[in-house]
């Protein structure tokens, strides 16, 4: 333990990196992990083969979650598993990030055992949830740094660093500009600093770093939108980027459900990771160590809970983002254990091995699980449907598949041949697999959904794809089977007067062009 404690500078961070590897050495082998994997495997390609996003392509989501994959294909081609050796990087640069938290706020002995326990328990979790280069995964990078820089920024209790707020503030908005929700730590800034001005009635200083923070904050999304408006695209941004997501948020929601899994998904990510959380309860003896840390993490796990909580859904992958602030806590709470040793030894033996043993099970357990029908990458509907696709069109024809399954798109390596690389969009899907309704009539479709209807005909009249998968019928993903092609005429039309069936996948029908 005392080896750990001595870890520090690119020896600390080729540990986390060795670490990370082993424990996520699944991700060396799985292409995809989950399906929000392999939809922006196809998003990020198109953005990479020159598209643009909102326009080429439409999701809801931030534009650095695409730009994240589109700059790892601009330089490895469209592999998935360069992205997953990059976001190796990414977790051990994330562990590091808490390492240089502790040296700020006066646990140097912590930092290394943070930076560890990060790598390993971060993995304490469904696979799907833990191992994929998702937003959750890419959005915690900057959220820990962005808490270095402002507790840096703040640890003097004379006067605060300008730039290290400004620093704070623009990696807050590189986590939104991840996923909205990271944006979230912006908000842990903005009550600490309020509750540090009630406290020690420094308004008018706590005011002027609110106001920094802010301005940090919207130098990010300043250059995105000047981007986006040399572009031409400022209103496809906003709708997308802004409306959309609004949308999504209150589609399907239910206030019974909502309590349900407050409980029962937050009961569980507590269980799976129970060694953190009760070494997180040690870390309130050191509180008055500090004049302003303890109060700021406590923000911090807060802000994360809430992150989780948008939308009700409580899916696994958004737990993600409890851990930094957790594990920061965690780390306190260990160190403060190993300074009492003399009074602790048997507890301290069990909780040292217990956080050896537990994430190299978890581990297993993700290897076990990838071989077992929990992994539905691994389903065989999957393999086969890609195989038909790659041997009925060519590497530069496009293919359109009819339901929320992107996966073809990666697996066969060819491009979307519509914006609407998962078709959500043109269906009220969430509403109808989150609420109580679990029919479906045309007369379900409002305006908005009409009108990427009438995108989504023009797009296939224009690309002309190769292949058309039609998933409303499949067996193993029966989540779009409500959506059957007879709801919509021209798209039926079209797939019955232009296109051959060429197979039957266990419901998913595989159509072919006729060349003319």
């Amino acid at each position: 333990m005392s080896n750990i404690q001595k870890l520090s500078g690119w020896k600390l961070f080729l540990v986390c990196l060795l670490i990370t590897v082993l424990l996520r050495s699944l991700t060396l082998k799985a292409e995809i992990i989950q399906v929000d994997e392999s939809d922006f495997a196809a998003q990020g390609q198109i953005w990479a083969s020159g598209g643009m996003p909102y326009i080429d392509f439409v999701e809801k989501k931030p534009p650095l979650s695409y730009a994240f994959y589109a700059a790892v294909f601009a330089i490895a081609g469209w592999n998935m598993l360069a992205v997953h050796v990059f976001m190796l990087f990414w977790i051990a640069l994330t562990a590091f990030g808490l390492h240089k938290i502790a040296g700020i706020i006066g646990f140097a002995r912590a930092g290394p055992w943070a930076a560890v326990m990060y790598v390993m328990w971060s993995v304490c979790f469904p696979a799907t949830a833990t191992l994929p280069a998702n937003t959750e995964n890419m959005l915690v990078l900057p959220t820990v740094y962005a808490a270095y820089a402002y507790l840096r920024a703040i640890q003097n209790p004379r006067q605060s660093s300008f730039m290290w707020l400004i620093f704070a503030g623009a990696c807050a908005a590189f986590a939104s500009l991840f996923r909205h929700q990271g944006g979230i730590v912006l908000a842990s800034f903005v009550f600490h600093l309020l509750f540090l001005a009630w406290r020690d009635g420094t308004v008018l200083r706590r005011f002027r770093e609110i106001l920094i923070i802010a301005i940090g904050f919207s130098l990010p999304w300043l250059v995105i939108a000047a981007f986006f408006y040399s572009k031409g695209a400022t209103a496809e941004l906003l709708e997308w980027n802004f409306a959309n997501n609004m949308r999504y948020i209150d589609a399907g929601f239910e206030p019974i459900r909502f309590i349900g899994r407050l409980f029962s998904k937050t009961g569980l990510f507590m269980a799976a990771n129970v060694v953190p959380v009760v070494l997180a309860f040690f870390a309130v003896r050191h509180r008055q160590k500090g004049t302003f840390w303890f109060s700021f993490l406590i923000l911090w796990f807060l802000g994360a809970m809430v992150a989780v909580m948008v939308g009700g859904r409580f899916s696994a992958h958004y737990y993600v983002q409890l851990y930094p602030p957790l594990i920061m806590l965690a780390a306190i709470g260990f160190v403060s254990l190993i300074e009492e040793r003399e009074y602790y030894t048997a507890k301290l033996k069990i909780m040292f091995y217990a956080m050896l043993f537990i994430p190299v099970v978890w581990s297993l357990v993700h290897w076990v699980s990838f071989y077992n029908r929990w992994f539905e990458p691994q389903s065989r509907a999957i393999s086969e449907i890609a195989g038909h696709v790659r041997k009925h069109s060519g590497e530069d024809d496009k293919i359109f598949v009819w339901g929320y399954f992107s996966y073809p798109y990666y697996l066969s390596q060819r491009l979307p041949a519509s914006r609407y690389v998962i078709c959500e969009y043109i269906v009220p899907y969430w509403e109808k697999k989150l609420g109580s309704n679990k029919t479906f009539s045309a007369s379900d479709l409002t305006d908005w959904h009409k009108r990427n209807y009438g995108f989504l005909l023009e797009d296939l009249q224009k690309n002309k794809p190769r292949i058309i998968v039609d998933m409303a019928g499949n067996e193993e993903f029966p989540y779009w089977n409500l959506f059957k092609l007879d709801f919509f005429p021209e798209l039926s039309s079209l797939v019955k007067n232009s296109y051959k069936q060429i197979t039957d996948v266990r419901g998913a029908i595989i159509y072919e062009r006729i060349e003319r």
